[in-house]
């Protein structure tokens, strides 16, 4: 239905409309006015955007058009160019978007960042996202960012960091995300790798009005998909200058006019997400070291591979009640600190956690020479460079097979010949190896899996108890490489990608999860329903103590 509003010099905001299709027109305004405010529309019976974890992810589309009939034309009604026709100028916009409320808070137990997706807390398991290809390839590429999404949502991922040492993606990768179910955590352009904490300076960049130009770009082009969450100020920067949290140059990223400009910036031009400084801070008792309003963890971590059993252990791989780094540099102990349950000494909010990752035969062979690919690593290699490592696997960030000496040094890889071999050396000191790149590549796409199971499901079990996120370092492939990395740069899943699949049970809300540890059956609900037993249970084995039992929602 059409609605006419009064003609107005004013640029306040005409009075609200109900409509389902309708236009908003013959508004005037005067020349100097740069923002038009056409007032709030009403859709009666919207349907709700979810992540596809929770639900559907229906979408609008708008369409604006702008039409003046100021001026005067060239063409004349007479010959005398007395009544001369107005000038028709007219440019049209058109957006999708979806319906959805977000909002954060800390969470009691996981005393940590957590998001609510139409006023439902929301368990995000996801991925670091760095960009589709390391040039840049296929930035304009619809089909390329929806294979890529597709790929990592049938994981069972519902959200995706696009991280701080990348760039804001583009609307391709958005739209993918919307239609996907995907929620999107977008930092902007900020790393303490460049940024001051552990290289480059504090200052940067260099030319902090243009930065804020870019912000303001980039919140306006990416504020109407419903897909994306939240900002970020950037990856593992230091929002606190304090000597003794570790930031001892008393520099702060970002700057601070700048982290002023980026929260004005949203609150100006979109106003609906929310804002975290940085990915994480430091491990310690109080706030001058992490402060749940200005990052989502106190640490990230670890990088490498694991025995699956301490997946089910609280901050996995890492000490608990997790140290700063000067605390480990000190050699103090975790048993020292002033205050073992502080937010700062656990990690509620895992932005990142990653493994080992090793390409299929096939795409091993298009990036390796044939000599690499017959000088794959010995059994028990613990170094990404030297030693057994080819120096093209290094060049490809090759990452060990081989847990770390102080957690055991056993070798996923060799474990799986027969016998099974950890780490050894025959009698006359020659290393061990499997017996061809064939044998090692299959042996290490089952490592994979079972690494990548395990880590899903040991957060999955402590959800809301002692994690609100997972996100793994990292889940896409911007270039051939030997580490990080569910799916490889042509698109072949790894043994990872399946595994990640099971762990996650590809995003269904309900699953089960072994713990590796007692062996007890856990049941994992994702959704703020309760669940009932159905009246049939049947025991199994009540030597081992097990009871296997069928759920269902109700409804």
């Amino acid at each position: 239905k059409e609605h006419t509003t009064s003609p107005s010099s004013s640029s306040s905001p005409p009075k609200s409309l109900i409509l389902t299709n309708g236009t908003i027109h013959n508004i005037t305004i005067a020349t100097s006015v740069s923002i038009m405010h056409l007032g709030q529309i009403y859709l009666p019976r919207a349907k709700l955007w979810w992540p596809h974890t929770h639900g559907s992810q229906p979408l609008y589309s708008v369409e604006l058009t702008f039409r003046s009939l100021d001026g005067k034309s060239d063409d004349a009604v007479d010959g005398n160019n007395n009544n001369p026709t107005p000038a028709i100028h007219e440019s049209t916009t058109q957006s999708t978007f979806g319906i959805r409320t977000i909002s954060s808070f800390t969470h009691p137990k996981t005393k940590s960042f957590a998001l609510k997706v139409n006023g439902h807390p929301v368990f995000l398991q996801g991925g670091n996202w760095i960009t589709t290809d390391l040039f840049l390839r296929y930035s304009n590429s619809p089909k390329r960012y929806l294979q890529e999404l597709q790929l990592l949502r049938n994981v069972g991922f519902n959200s995706l960091r696009v991280w701080g040492g990348g760039i804001a993606e583009t609307t391709y990768f958005y739209e993918a995300a919307d239609q996907l179910g995907l929620l999107i955590y977008q930092e902007f352009w900020m790393t303490g790798d460049n940024n001051g904490r552990f290289a480059g300076d504090y200052d940067w960049p260099l030319d902090h009005e243009a930065y804020l130009h870019n912000v303001w770009d980039t919140v306006k082009r990416l504020r109407n998909h419903p897909s994306l969450a939240w900002y970020g100020g950037g990856n593992e920067l230091f929002p606190i200058a304090d000597a003794d949290s570790g930031n001892g140059s008393g520099g702060v990223s970002p700057p601070s006019d700048i982290e002023a400009g980026i929260k004005q910036v949203i609150s100006d031009i979109d106003g609906t997400r929310p804002y975290v400084t940085s990915s994480v801070m430091e491990a310690g008792d109080d706030e001058s070291f992490f402060d749940p309003e200005k990052s989502l963890g106190p640490k990230d971590g670890p990088y490498g591979i694991l025995d699956e059993q301490l997946f089910f252990d609280r901050n996995p791989g890492l000490k608990t009640p997790v140290l700063s780094d000067n605390e480990i540099h000190r050699g103090a102990s975790p048993s020292n600190v002033k205050d073992k349950d502080a937010p700062g000494r656990n990690i509620g909010f895992q932005t990142e956690v990653g493994s080992v990752s090793h390409p299929e035969l096939k795409s091993l062979q298009r990036f390796l020479s044939p000599e690499a690919m017959d000088s794959f690593p010995d059994c028990g290699e613990t170094s990404d460079r030297g030693g057994s490592v080819n120096e093209e696997w290094s060049y490809f960030k090759y990452l060990p097979f081989t847990e770390s000496e102080d957690i055991g040094a056993v070798d996923h890889i060799c474990s799986f010949l027969y016998p099974p071999l950890v780490n050894d050396t025959s009698e006359d000191g020659v290393k061990s190896r499997m017996k061809s790149i064939e044998d090692y590549t299959w042996a290490a796409q089952l490592a994979q899996y079972f690494q990548y199971k395990t880590l899903f499901e040991g957060y999955s079990m402590k959800m809301w108890e002692y994690y609100s996120a997972i996100y793994l370092w990292k889940s896409s492939s911007p270039s051939p490489t030997l580490r990080g990395a569910l799916y490889d740069w042509y698109l072949s899943t790894n043994g990872g990608y399946w595994g990640a699949r099971s762990g996650l049970a590809g995003g269904s809300p309900v699953r089960l999860v072994l713990n590796l540890q007692d062996f007890r059956l856990h049941i994992v609900n994702t959704l703020s329903l309760t669940l009932s037993p159905l009246v049939n249970e049947v025991g199994i084995d009540e030597d081992w103590g097990v009871k296997w039992s069928s759920y269902t929602l109700d409804g």
